[in-house]
């Protein structure tokens, strides 16, 4: 049995939206979803629109894997599945009659790869980068690899009295 969503490089295809999808011509089901950078998904189609794949698993129109990447097609697809949550709970509690939205992409958020970028930490303090073409070293690392900015993001204090409680 052929598996359609999946393409010669064992990455899974899917959509802008991040659904997994199939080719709408299954006899040539080689042609990789990435070769759609520069156009659209058009020749994709979502048999099961809760199905969603990110990161490394994702044919994901070129970007590159890494977390980075990974991290922005996990804010598309979460949008798309809170998306999906409400316009289920509309058609629960009002019926088809009061909803004239369908659960079409056309509202969904839509993944466009950025520049690759990536930073590779050495050692405690050297890191190795690329950002927008540009290759470089620096040295500016800190031994707790500022972790705490973490926390920070998360609302949780982290100054000195309050970090180690």
């Amino acid at each position: 049995m052929q598996l359609y969503s999946m393409d010669r490089r064992k990455t899974t295809r899917v959509k802008r939206t991040m659904q997994v999808a199939v080719p709408n011509n299954p006899a040539a089901p080689d042609m990789p979803v990435d070769s759609a950078t520069e156009g659209g998904d058009e020749h994709l189609h979502v048999p099961y629109p809760h199905l969603f794949a990110i990161g490394d698993t994702a044919d994901a129109f070129g970007a590159m894997n890494s977390g980075r990447s990974s991290y922005f097609q996990a804010e598309v697809a979460t949008s798309n599945i809170l998306k999906l949550i409400n316009h289920s709970e509309r058609l629960r509690t009002h019926g088809n009659a009061g909803d004239q939205a369908d659960s079409s992409n056309d509202d969904f958020e839509q993944f466009t790869p950025g520049p690759p970028m990536i930073k590779t930490t050495l050692s405690l303090t050297k890191q190795l980068y690329e950002v927008d073409g540009e290759v470089g070293m620096k040295m500016d690392g800190t031994p707790d690899l500022e972790v705490h900015r973490m926390w920070q993001f998360y609302g949780v204090e982290t100054d000195e009295d309050k970090m180690y409680e």
